[in-house]
């Protein structure tokens, strides 16, 4: 649909207000329209209104229920409401509908993480790394999650296989440095 296609043009831009506007037009035409839904929610969500975010996650979700994406979106929202428990759960269901979803395995080991559940955030991170060797923010939180267990050894690899990843990942940079620093 035209006007959702211009939604997802305007979020590209940064212009997160004018793609709700476009979603909206696209939901007053077709208001059983899921895409639409979970894109007004990427949009919210970059506007960090994390509840109205979800609350279109979830309207997505009621016309959709298989709709991954949308899982996933709910689960980062509410991650960063600190609601992990209620995030893995999301997570869990975008993995359960599409189980090669590297992002909802990363945003799963997030959650762990900072639920302080170490060894799962590293088998979350693992599996993430498994569908993408490549994927940079999965190697640094893994990074972070061994250097919690003061497993610094293995993290500074992690670390340094963010850096071959992604060499811009500033955050896998600064660690990567920081933790070899310390171990000199």
């Amino acid at each position: 649909m035209a006007w959702n296609n211009r939604g997802n043009s305007l979020d590209d831009l940064e212009r997160y207000e004018d793609a709700i506007a476009a979603y909206d037009k696209a939901i007053d035409i077709d208001p059983d329209y899921a895409n639409a839904w979970n894109n007004r929610g990427n949009s919210l969500d970059d506007l960090e209104r994390y509840e109205d975010a979800i609350a279109s996650y979830d309207k997505a979700i009621d016309i959709d229920p298989d709709n991954g994406f949308a899982w996933n979106g709910r689960g980062n929202s509410l991650r960063k409401l600190e609601r992990y428990e209620d995030a893995i759960t999301a997570y869990d269901k975008a993995i359960d509908i599409d189980p090669d979803n590297g992002f909802a395995w990363n945003g799963r080991g997030n959650s762990l993480r900072k639920l302080e559940r170490y060894e799962d955030a590293i088998a979350a991170y693992d599996k993430a790394i498994d569908i993408d060797p490549d994927f940079a923010f999965a190697w640094n939180n893994r990074g972070v999650s061994l250097e919690n267990l003061e497993r610094n050894d293995a993290a500074l690899k992690s670390y340094e296989k963010a850096v071959e990843a992604d060499p811009d990942l500033i955050t896998a940079v600064n660690n990567f440095n920081r933790l070899r620093n310390k171990l000199n």
